[in-house]
């Protein structure tokens, strides 16, 4: 309603301009329609409509019911502006005795015997008992104020050989949906218009030979797992689920321990790609009841990004203290990295830099779990952060085993490792 306001304001500003500026016979009409006007229609629009009429403003205004109206003065300003009116059907007596004093020329509600001419759309149950697309108008002429009738709406016509010849020209011109406008189409320029394709299927063999030959074609849309990434990069703030005061006993199983090993390794997760990793083509709600009995049971942990707008991402998920017990108690846990597994890169803090971190661990669970769907026939396993890890080799001295360092190296033949880069422990290079 805000912005409606505004842009009724830019048509106040417009009009006057038209009124004071241009030739009566030069004046172009101005047709606005407004609808649910009790949400925008306001004192000023009361007087933009009693002052702009000059400049070529027709006004059409709906809303259901008078009772939305909260300023009974603008309302009454209104009724004395309008001139047609159309009534449909009401489930309220007291709109249906008002709209009496236009519907009956005696501007009386009161039906009593002897009253003779009365209209019988001018009685106030005729409103009551409306049928569904049928109202009753009264409208004005140069005569004035004519007698009430019975007006019929005009059913929408859907040409669906229009509609599919719309479509087609505006496929062969390039025309795309985009669920993003922030960035050009991929397809703009790599593809032909796919109105060339042939409606009658080929044979088999020739199905077989365009299928190994022909480009693969992109989907027009990004997949659901890289649409909320985008939303997740445009997160503003973190807002982290009330934790339960006791926790609910709970025996998991095969599943629920399949779930806690793998927000354990990836550390970060959404409850979507969770979803689409072991409950593919089920309800959401499915593993959502599943997440909230881990959650209720002090399993995991979990909060959810928010955008600037208001609107959120998927829950994330992280693993608990008494998640990482359960697991080591199922033997689900690489002793090697037990030390390291549990890095709080999604504290409670409001530190951005661990928040980046969690939102750097979406993005890889979302790209590793999508790449795992894609090659459903190759054997992998996941390893999380700390299993992949690389450590070179140890070697004994005289303080201990201590990693080798490329001083270390002996290469057959006398040869000399070069261009090695060297970093400290904190990262940086050091020469």
């Amino acid at each position: 309603s805000v912005l409606m306001q505004l842009l009724i304001g830019m048509l106040d500003a417009a009009l006057a301009r038209q009124q004071d500026m241009v030739a009566d016979e030069q004046r172009v009409a101005v047709a606005l329609k407004v609808d649910e006007a009790p949400l925008v229609l306001n004192r000023g629009f009361a007087e933009t409509m009693a002052l702009k009429r000059s400049a070529g403003l027709e006004t059409v205004a709906c809303w259901q019911s008078d009772a939305q109206w909260t300023d009974r003065e603008v309302r009454d300003q209104l009724d004395a502006l309008f001139a047609h009116r159309v009534y449909f059907a009401t489930a309220s007596t007291r709109e249906a005795r008002d709209a009496v004093g236009l519907a009956m020329p005696e501007f009386s509600d009161t039906v009593r015997p002897g009253i003779e001419h009365l209209s019988k759309l001018g009685r106030p149950d005729a409103r009551l008992h409306l049928p569904k697309h049928q109202a009753i108008a009264s409208w004005t002429t140069a005569a004035g104020r004519q007698a009430p009738f019975i007006a019929s709406t005009i059913p929408l016509r859907v040409d669906r050989g229009r509609i599919a010849e719309h479509l087609r020209r505006q496929h062969e011109r390039g025309g795309r949906h985009l669920a993003d406008l922030r960035q050009p189409h991929w397809q703009s320029a790599a593809l032909p218009a796919r109105a060339e394709e042939v409606n009658a299927k080929p044979d088999r063999a020739q199905r077989q030979s365009t299928e190994t030959d022909a480009p693969r074609v992109l989907p027009d849309n990004p997949s659901e797992s890289y649409r909320e990434l985008v939303d997740l990069d445009l997160a503003q703030s973190v807002r982290w689920a009330r934790r339960r005061d006791s926790s609910r006993a709970l025996d998991p199983d095969p599943l629920d321990l399949a779930m806690l090993e793998l927000v354990m390794q990836l550390r970060h997760v959404l409850s979507s790609q969770l979803h689409r990793q072991f409950n593919q083509g089920r309800a959401v709600t499915t593993t959502q009841r599943r997440l909230k009995r881990l959650c209720d049971a002090g399993l995991v942990e979990r909060f959810q990004f928010h955008r600037r707008d208001g609107g959120g991402v998927p829950m994330c998920y992280v693993i608990s203290d008494y998640g990482l017990v359960l697991l080591r108690a199922n033997h689900r846990i690489d002793p090697s990295a037990e030390a390291t597994v549990r890095e709080p890169a999604g504290t409670r803090t409001g530190d951005d830099q661990r928040l980046r971190k969690a939102r750097h661990d979406v993005h890889v669970a979302g790209w590793v779990l999508a790449l795992t769907r894609g090659q459903r026939d190759l054997r992998y396993a996941l390893r999380g952060r700390e299993q992949a890890v690389l450590c070179p080799p140890t070697r004994s001295t005289p303080a201990g085993r201590a990693a080798m360092t490329p001083v270390d190296l002996r290469l057959p033949g006398g040869c000399v490792a070069h261009d090695f880069l060297r970093a400290d422990g904190a990262g940086a290079e050091v020469g």
